[in-house]
């Protein structure tokens, strides 16, 4: 018992000398935190702050900073909200023109470079069909003409030759208009020419 008495201040003794935590104990992150306040639902900003109540007590227990500045919902804040809700539409509607207007201008430019690649395409074949109209021309004025020479010569050829076989004719005729004279010279061995 006299042990007991003896122990029990010198205990409480060490327990109050014992110095408070070292600040590179604590924490760090506390230094940044608000400290913990609980506010109503209905003040602005504060919801989230509301949730960390667990951590802050556990973490924070030593920093003591200012408690933290929300404000309650007021009618500024709803017309604010309200603004800012019409300027995000606004936003949104003035974006979703934009790309309106950017894919009609892009739908445009394939429309014209699919109406350019058509005229090409069709003056292309325009061109074609008048090089190949031409060349045929050519051709078939070559063949004309080839076949007019051919035709030409082939009637100077007959006709030379119709000349020919007349003149040689003749000398037959004239021959065997003679036949009977020349059998009758050479008989007669004198000379009828």
């Amino acid at each position: 018992m006299k042990f007991s008495l003896l122990i029990l201040p010198a205990l409480s003794a060490v327990a109050l000398a014992a110095p408070a935590p070292a600040p590179y104990l604590l924490d760090k992150s506390c230094v940044h935190k608000k400290p913990y306040k609980h506010y109503p639902d209905n003040y602005y900003g504060c919801e989230e702050y509301n949730k960390d109540e667990w951590a802050y007590k556990v973490k924070c227990i030593w920093y003591k900073p200012e408690p933290k500045d929300c404000k309650p919902y007021k009618k500024e804040y709803e017309e604010e909200k309200k603004k800012k809700k019409q300027k995000e539409k606004e936003e949104y509607e003035k974006k979703k023109k934009e790309e309106e207007e950017n894919k009609k201008k892009q739908k445009e430019k394939e429309e014209y470079e699919r109406k350019k690649e058509e005229r090409k395409r069709k003056e292309k074949e325009e061109y074609d069909r008048k090089k190949k109209e031409e060349e045929d021309k050519k051709k078939a004025e070559k063949e004309k003409w080839e076949k007019e020479q051919k035709e030409k010569w082939e009637k100077e050829q007959k006709e030379k030759y119709e000349k020919e076989k007349a003149k040689w004719d003749e000398v037959e005729k004239k021959k065997n208009a003679s036949a009977p004279a020349a059998i009758l010279c050479k008989t007669l061995k004198i000379n009828c020419y």
